[in-house]
């Protein structure tokens, strides 16, 4: 499991095109991809349209979601 990063995730949204991208494209295809609650708080708030954040939270939705305890933050 992989989790993605929140710049990748605009640089996505943005369709730049970058080996990043494809890269992570590959983990998808391979159910390998993840999010945890900071991204998800740092990619969805950057939306301003009500539209098209639920859009948005309705793909995030499907990859898995890493819950992270004090102690990952920590280390």
């Amino acid at each position: 499991m992989v989790l993605i990063d929140t710049s990748v995730w605009i640089a996505l949204f943005r369709k730049e095109k970058n080996d990043i991208g494809q890269k992570m494209w590959t983990l998808v295809a391979e159910n390998q991809a993840s999010i945890c609650g900071q991204i998800w708080v740092e990619y969805i708030g950057g939306f301003r349209k009500e539209a098209e954040r639920q859009k948005h939270e309705k793909a995030l939705k499907a990859f898995p979601f890493i819950e992270e305890t004090r102690a990952a933050f920590e280390k």
